[in-house]
């Protein structure tokens, strides 16, 4: 989690690695500089994936003068079940796939470093599930960590902000729950204590009441509590089976319904938040709202919670997606600073072909860059998504009528009558940079 201290990071070539949410493949491509540049596969003719060696080595493993503490540690986050109930708040699981309160949402492992040996669960789907005072995290997926190092930080600022933390942002997946913020929720996560805290809302992060709207019972005090953008009076999973009231709860985050949760399956990527990121100096907070397709930022050194949100709005028209602005679809984030130290946010979109006539060859994926706090987006790679079909095995189908293995345009459909199964849809979920400057 905490990598040793490096040069500075040049870029002599760009090299992109696809995380494709829905089936998790994982695609690699090789472009020349300087961006734009269009994608070749790099794979093996036959090879279903590209592969990555040797990317995670102990210290020592580098170069035997290395101590043990360069080797690294990871935390990756993991989503829990809910089938028949409104949130996690219960001490035992069911049979029927609902998590209890002690899921582990986020879970630290890896090499021992610092005094941190095996595996730890930093965060639980419901409250107190690691330690007394954590709070529910529920369905999350961005993860953004901070040393806590910087000397800069304000001395006011809690202890848990000026050492080793995690923030994670809440992510609307069918037959989950949100944690208490709700779906537009981002919560800091000390790795000292184990303890999960919310720390910052965005608003209007799915369809339904606005400002003033009458949201249930449980939600946080001292936030604003508006996950609703003010399109319609009610929110989608108003009046689905089994919601009744519980329908603007934080759990069910306006969104989710009852076992199969069908309310929510034609909506996933296109609500609540996607990528979530720091600057370089570990001061800058953002994350993207996949509603809005706005990147929400905030100062984390202003305030010890709920901080005043920033909202930039990159133009989707850059993007260049075919069949209008309506296929951009932003979701990986991160920043990156050029040669001379200058940071860069680095948003990762598809176009995804979702408006008529629903055409493959209108399946993009791509990635805009921008100066922090300068000028607007320029789009630096942009290539065509059907050109990894022969990395989807398109030649295996499992029927005569169309189930298909490789990327399909979006759409709130079923892919055979009667299955509970949808399309292969694309998404870019995630955007890293290599020693050597290379993007991932």
């Amino acid at each position: 989690m905490s990598p040793p201290a490096s040069p500075q990071l040049r870029i002599p070539a760009l090299i992109l690695a696809m995380a494709l949410l829905v089936v998790g493949s994982l695609a690699m491509a090789t472009l020349a500089p300087p961006p734009p540049a269009a994608a070749r596969i790099t794979n093996p003719p036959n090879g279903p994936a590209a592969s990555v060696v040797d990317c995670i080595r102990s210290g020592p493993s580098i170069n035997p003068a290395l101590p043990s503490h360069f080797s690294p540690r990871f935390a990756m986050a993991c989503m829990a079940g809910a089938w028949s109930r409104q949130s996690y708040e219960f001490d035992n699981q069911t049979g029927d796939g609902d998590a209890s309160r002690y899921f582990p949402t986020i879970v630290e492992f890896g090499a021992s470093a610092n005094g941190l040996t095996g595996q730890r669960t930093l965060a639980s789907a419901g409250s107190g599930g690691t330690v007394a005072g954590s709070v529910s995290t529920g369905s999350i997926f961005g993860l953004a960590y901070s040393s806590g190092s910087n000397p800069n930080i304000p001395a006011a600022l809690p202890l848990d902000m000026r050492r080793d933390h995690l923030f994670t942002a809440a992510y609307a997946k069918r037959i989950t729950r949100f944690g208490i913020g709700g779906p537009g929720a981002i919560y800091l996560i000390d790795r000292v204590n184990q303890r999960a805290r919310l720390y910052a809302q965005v608003a209007a992060v799915v369809p339904g009441p606005g400002t003033g709207q009458q949201v249930s019972a449980g939600w946080p005090s001292g936030f604003a509590n508006i996950p609703g953008d003010g399109s319609a009076g009610q929110f989608i999973n108003s009046g689905a089976p089994g919601v009744g009231d519980l329908d603007a709860t934080p759990q069910m985050g306006g969104l989710h319904a009852m076992e199969h949760d069908e309310a929510i399956r034609g909506r996933i990527g296109t609500v609540g938040l996607g990528g979530l990121a720091l600057s370089s100096d570990e001061r800058f907070l953002a994350v993207v709202n996949l509603h809005r397709k706005t990147v929400v930022w905030f100062d984390t050194w202003s305030a010890a919670s709920n901080p005043t949100a920033n909202v930039f709005t990159p133009d989707p028209a850059v993007a260049g997606c075919l069949g209008g602005t309506d296929n951009f679809r932003p979701f990986a984030l991160t920043y990156h600073p050029d040669d001379e130290g200058n940071d860069f946010a680095y948003l990762g979109y598809v176009c995804s072909a979702e408006t008529p006539p629903l055409n493959r060859e209108n399946l993009y994926a791509g990635v805009l860059r921008w100066q922090t706090g300068v000028g607007t987006a320029s789009r630096v790679l942009h290539f065509r998504l059907d050109a990894f079909d022969g990395q989807r095995d398109v030649g295996r189908w499992k029927s005569t009528d169309g189930w298909r293995t490789q990327w399909m345009p979006w759409q709130d459909r079923l892919r055979h009558p009667g299955v509970s199964a949808n399309y292969h849809q694309p998404m870019l979920t995630s955007i890293a940079f290599a020693e050597d400057g290379s993007m991932l």
